[in-house]
């Protein structure tokens, strides 16, 4: 998922974020079963980066750990590189870079929104600023161009699939996304009964709870006075 729908789940579900979650996809798959040089530190990435979330009263957020390693390369790494395979190793990487600078022009249009007159930012956008249009990820033909760029190199022959994330990483990560599910599962619940329930008044200061089956209320006198 985006970064953009993981810190706001509410917010419109666009073109671009297929097309994020698509490059997120290729990077999961490449780094959990190709060979690269971050296979020592696969757990801390796929915990960060891939399943990194917290609870707020209304939703589950994330993302966190996407936008670092996207604007900072975090636990990924500037070197991030697969074994004998560099149409893969600069497909990812021009894939973090558009990614990159569709967020860098996101901010930008947030920023000039509330930019204040004078401001560099103000002075920008008057001068033309940042466009649509020059955006890679305004479609998705720059990506499309980029993965067939890449197709057409050559690749690894009789390269053999191996899982590289560790038994403890396996059943942490599956652990994590147990969690996740029950956190979901438990929230759905408690709002589906918190809107079916019935109110019921406020017990009284004093007033002793009603028991089921017998006849609630203060005892009548059996002589009229």
């Amino acid at each position: 998922m985006s970064i953009k729908l993981l810190k706001n789940p509410s917010d419109l579900h666009e073109l671009q974020d297929d097309l994020e979650s698509f490059c997120y996809v290729m990077l999961y798959l490449a780094l959990r079963y190709l060979p690269h040089n971050k296979v020592s530190v696969l757990p801390a990435i796929m915990a960060k980066v891939f399943e990194h979330h917290y609870n707020v009263p209304t939703a589950v957020l994330g993302g966190e750990g996407k936008s670092a390693m996207v604007h900072d390369q975090s636990y990924i790494g500037p070197d991030l590189e697969f074994t004998n395979n560099e149409p893969l190793t600069t497909w990812i990487q021009i894939a973090l870079i558009v990614i990159k600078d569709w967020y860098y022009y996101l901010d930008y249009l947030r920023r000039r929104k509330y930019a204040l007159p004078g401001t560099s930012i103000n002075s920008m956008a008057h001068a033309g600023g940042l466009k649509l249009e020059d955006r890679s990820m305004k479609d998705h033909h720059d990506l499309d161009r980029n993965f067939h760029t890449a197709l057409e190199k050559t690749w690894p022959s009789n390269e053999k699939v191996v899982d590289h994330l560790p038994l403890k990483g396996k059943n942490f990560y599956k652990k994590r996304k147990q969690e996740g599910a029950d956190e979901e599962s438990t929230r759905k619940k408690s709002k589906s009964s918190t809107s079916h329930a019935t109110p019921s008044s406020p017990q009284l200061s004093g007033q002793r709870p009603r028991r089921t089956g017998l006849r609630s209320g203060p005892k009548l006198n059996d002589e009229r006075k």
